[in-house]
């Protein structure tokens, strides 16, 4: 007996080693017998993308190839790319070897371009060599093929056709819509669905395979519900399968009636006839296309053969000819013959009469009376002969012209009319065939050579000469045979003058000492040696001095070149040059200068020129006079006249200027001259002494008038006259302030504006420490400038205003103002008007406080913010024209510190003087004038027999440079 045991083991996926031991049992002997297997694995490669999808060109997509070793160990990896994108594959080193279990992973990268983004995928692999331990020591791998997708789909490609195209009305029409694959669902058709469109019709469908292994889909929708008209078609995918969706059209769509035409004879063909050729006329019911001679089918008797065709669209002339012999021609169009643009055939002609008899023989000619016009000493006129009916065979001259030759040739007559004769003539001539003839006559118009000679003017006297100056006359012949030539006949021209042979002008200059009565003959000749002359005199009278008008056209915006004032003058040299007068006075600026350059071709030489500006704003005539003096005295008095259009950009700019500086210097004015009473002036209201305070001011930029009064004012004074000597403050107030003032700006020049303010309020105290109160402005302002331009405005202003003592004997004053304004452009040449809105916030902290029993010290702060809205404007001139403006904002931001002392001295005779220093120091921004500032002094006396003086003195200062100083002088005498 024996035994045995076999196993099998199994080492690193591919080396394994099998040992199968049988042993056997004897009583003699033992044998041992030993098999080996060995089976190894292949090294192997895989490929994966990262990441697996893309969305745009310029994606950059990862490959990761993994290399397993198998059951060998690779020493080596040569460089590669990928075999379809050619990227470059990088491996890391191998160091020793690489062999089970390890793998290597090799990486390469590349971006997507527009034709992946097109397919909608791409593909690729790649394929590694290199060395190995065992085998024949080189290894080889391929790996799989790795598929990348577009994240939304790969792109299809859809087209729509319908077809019958065109169709008919009722008739069923089919619009297919076709979706190819670019890439998606792996290239086969395309699943999903489709919406079709015809003009407004519109249906969904599935799609279907066009074939059983295709890479497209379709659907087809069908309506015989179309009008006559042309019709969009479309069509929209929605599918799956990694393919986008997408829309398509094709080409319109056409619906219409086949054409219909009518064929008829000519209206004006004669029926019957002899004549060819024989006309018809054809009309389709559109335009057609593609309409020949060869769509013309003949029929009919009279063997007619040829066909032409004149005319577009449609209608259409036929000529029908080559008849051989009598009988009938019949035209017609058959079905089919033509095409409308779209492409729908023609229905067969329909007629009335679209048949002619033809007979050229039993018809004899009708010949009319004709006329014909012909040039003396021209031949072989042609002569037209009025023939209808039948065809002439012959025709003969059966009274010939009586003043020239009349040739026949054929059935053509010509007329030669006998040389330099020129006049009427005729000839008579009959035409006949052979059933019978007529006979009528030709009127003939022989017109004669071209004009005798002569010349203008015709004789007489001619302008007068001056002595010593320029002169042009003209004598022009007419008729005759040129060339022409001019000559001196008889008699003798001043000196200095000479005929022209070419023209016949006599031109100067001419000597001086030569006034004086002339006589001389002009003679002219013809180049067939006609001749004809003329007598003329003329008169040269002494020399003077005289000046020429002249009229120059100026562009709008333009300056006229400089006029040379002696340019037609006579009578010079000029040693002077006057103006006279510009009318009107205001269209601009005249000089006279001497050797200015007034034009750019070079400088002018020496002598007197006119320089006229026009001013920019007016449109019209100007008239500018001068006269010349010279050694012979002064000339009459010349007129340059300038016809001037205005220039609209300038004018829009002075315009805008002036409404700027008028705005300006109001908002100056306003926030100098607003006043509100607060709780300070609540106060001294109760100590005054007289119902109504008024003061004058004079000031280097004007003249100040003011008055003001109150409630508390009044019954303050009625107090103190009745001996009260404390009042207290009343809760309600009612106030009212006037200003007016005089002023003056640079762009004033010597002119002086007015400016009134009146302001009234009311106000109710809260507390001993509170006051709130409204208050009314209304202002008036006129501005003149130079020019004569002047603007005007009235505005006003509303709004609510507080003060409070925030501290003993400090006080916070506030307002808040709101309002408008309507104003009025006043210029020579333009007038207009504008609007405007206003918003003025005004606060300011002051105090008063007693240094000693007889010395007080007033501090103020104030802060005023202005903004005032221009609201586009025009303005017009006497014209109608009219010129638009845009409007603006002017703002002011103005802050100021200022302080006043004052100190009571007492005299021995009983009288208080009370000397007063203050200063105030600002700064104006936006579109304010910068710094500014102002200084006042004064002194005022109390008498013992109640007289009251007060002066002072001011001196302010602009940031834009400008300074004003002032004085004020009061006295009065309590009763």
């Amino acid at each position: 007996m024996g035994s045995g045991r076999s196993w099998w083991s199994d080492v690193a996926r591919g080396a394994a080693s099998s040992f199968h031991t049988i042993l056997k049992t004897a009583s003699l002997s033992l044998a041992v017998v030993t098999l080996s297997v060995t089976a190894s694995l292949a090294q192997s490669v895989s490929v994966s993308a990262s990441p697996a999808t893309f969305n745009a060109e310029g994606d950059v997509i990862r490959f990761d190839y993994v290399i397993d070793p198998g059951s060998y160990t690779i020493t080596g990896i040569n460089p590669t790319s990928t075999s379809i994108k050619g990227a470059s594959v990088s491996c890391p080193s191998l160091g020793g070897g690489l062999e089970y279990p390890n793998k290597l992973t090799c990486t390469a990268t590349y971006p997507v371009d527009s034709l992946d983004v097109m397919s909608g995928q791409f593909s690729d692999f790649a394929t590694f060599t290199g060395t190995r331990i065992g085998g024949n020591g080189s290894v080889t791998m391929t790996s799989n093929t790795v598929v990348v997708r577009a994240a939304t789909g790969g792109p299809v490609i859809i087209s729509v056709t319908s077809s019958p195209n065109p169709s008919q009305p009722g008739e069923e029409v089919a619009v297919t819509a076709t979706v190819s694959s670019m890439g998606c669902n792996a290239g086969q058709s395309p699943p999903g669905s489709v919406t079709i469109s015809i003009g407004s019709q519109s249906e969904s469908f599935g799609l279907s395979p066009t074939a059983p292994v295709s890479a497209a889909s379709s659907a087809t929708f069908r309506t015989s519900s179309l009008a006559s008209g042309t019709y969009p078609i479309s069509a929209s995918y929605s599918g799956g399968s990694g393919c986008s969706t997408g829309t398509g059209s094709g080409s319109n769509h056409t619906v219409e009636t086949k054409p219909t035409v009518t064929i008829n004879q000519a209206a004006s063909q004669a029926d019957p006839t002899s004549r060819s050729p024989i006309m018809f006329d054809v009309i389709f019911d559109k335009p057609i296309v593609g309409f020949s001679s060869a769509d013309v089918q003949l029929s009919g008797t009279a063997g007619a053969t040829s066909v032409a065709i004149t005319g577009s669209g449609p209608s259409y002339s036929i000529a029908v000819s080559g008849m051989s012999g009598a009988g009938t021609v019949t035209a017609t169009i058959p079905a089919g013959s033509v095409t409308t643009p779209a492409g729908l055939a023609n229905e067969a002609s329909t007629s009335s009469d679209n048949s002619v008899t033809y007979d050229p023989i039993n018809i004899p000619p009708i010949a009319t009376d004709g006329a014909v016009t012909v040039a003396a000493d021209s031949s072989g006129n042609p002569v037209p002969l009025n023939l209808s009916g039948g065809q002439a065979d012959t025709v003969i001259v059966v009274a010939g012209p009586s003043h020239g030759t009349a040739t026949v040739t054929g059935v053509a007559l010509t007329y030669t009319p006998a040389g330099g004769y020129s006049g009427s003539d005729s000839i008579t001539y009959t035409a006949s065939n052979s059933a019978g003839s007529s006979t009528a006559t030709i009127t003939i118009t022989v017109t004669p050579p071209p004009g005798a000679l002569s010349l203008s003017p015709a004789g007489g006297a001619l302008k007068d000469a001056m002595a010593g100056e320029a002169y042009s006359q003209a004598i022009t012949a007419s008729g005759g045979t040129a060339p022409l030539i001019y000559g001196l006949a008889g008699g003798t021209l001043p000196r200095g003058m000479v005929l022209n042979l070419s023209t016949g002008e006599l031109t100067g200059p001419l000597e001086t000492e030569t006034e004086g009565d002339y006589s001389f003959t002009v003679q002219v000749r013809d180049a067939r040696g006609s001749t004809l002359s003329a007598a003329y005199t003329l008169k040269v009278t002494p020399r003077e001095v005289n000046v020429a008008d002249r009229e120059i056209s100026v562009a709008p915006g333009a300056t006229p070149p400089n006029v040379n004032l002696a340019a037609g003058a006579t009578g010079g040299p000029f040693t002077a040059a006057d103006l006279t007068f510009v009318s009107p006075p205001n269209a601009g600026r005249a000089s006279i200068v001497n050797g200015e350059f007034a034009q750019a071709s070079g400088p002018q030489a020496t002598g007197f020129y006119l320089k006229f500006i026009p001013n920019p704003a007016f449109s019209g005539q100007a008239r500018v006079g001068f006269r010349l003096t010279s050694a012979l005295g002064s000339s009459n008095q010349g007129t340059i006249t300038y016809k001037l259009g205005y220039d609209a950009a300038q004018v829009a700019n002075e315009i805008n200027d002036l409404v700027h500086g008028f705005v300006s210097t109001r908002q100056n004015l306003i926030a100098s001259t607003v006043k509100i009473p607060g709780l300070l002036e609540r106060r001294q209201m109760a100590n005054a002494t007289e119902a109504v305070t008024s003061s004058a001011t004079p000031s280097g930029e004007g003249m100040v008038f003011g008055f003001s009064t109150s409630l508390a004012q009044i019954e303050a004074a009625r107090n103190k006259a009745d001996g009260v000597r404390e009042s207290e403050l009343p809760e309600f107030n009612i106030w009212l302030d006037g200003t007016f003032l005089v002023h003056n700006r640079e762009e004033s020049g010597s002119k002086w504006g007015s400016f009134a303010m009146i302001s009234a309020g009311a106000d109710y105290l809260i507390s001993d420490k509170a006051l709130l109160g409204f208050s009314f402005h209304f202002d008036r302002m006129t501005d003149p400038t130079d020019g004569d331009n002047e603007l005007t405005g009235n505005g006003w202003l509303v709004g609510p205003n507080a003060s409070l003592e925030i501290a003993k004997g400090i006080f916070w004053n506030s307002s808040l103002l709101y309002g408008g304004s309507a104003n009025d452009i006043d210029t020579p040449f333009w007038d207009g008007s504008f609007d405007t809105t206003r918003w003025l916030f005004d606060t300011s902290i002051s105090g008063r406080f007693d240094i000693d029993d007889v010395t007080t010290f007033t501090p103020k702060l104030r802060g005023v913010y202005f903004s005032e809205t221009v609201d586009d404007y025009a303005v017009a001139n006497g014209d109608g024209d009219r010129i638009d403006l845009e409007g603006f904002r002017e703002e002011q931001l103005r802050v100021s510190l200022g302080a006043e002392v004052a100190r009571q001295v007492a005299l021995s005779n009983g009288s208080i003087v009370t000397p007063k220093f203050g200063g105030t120091v600002g700064v104006s921004g936006l579109d304010g004038t910068g710094a500014f500032g102002s200084i006042t002094t004064g002194v005022s006396m109390e008498t013992v027999e109640n007289w009251s003086v007060d002066a002072a003195l001011l001196l302010n200062f602009e940031g834009d440079g400008e300074t004003s100083a002032g004085a004020k002088l009061g006295v009065s005498k309590k009763f």
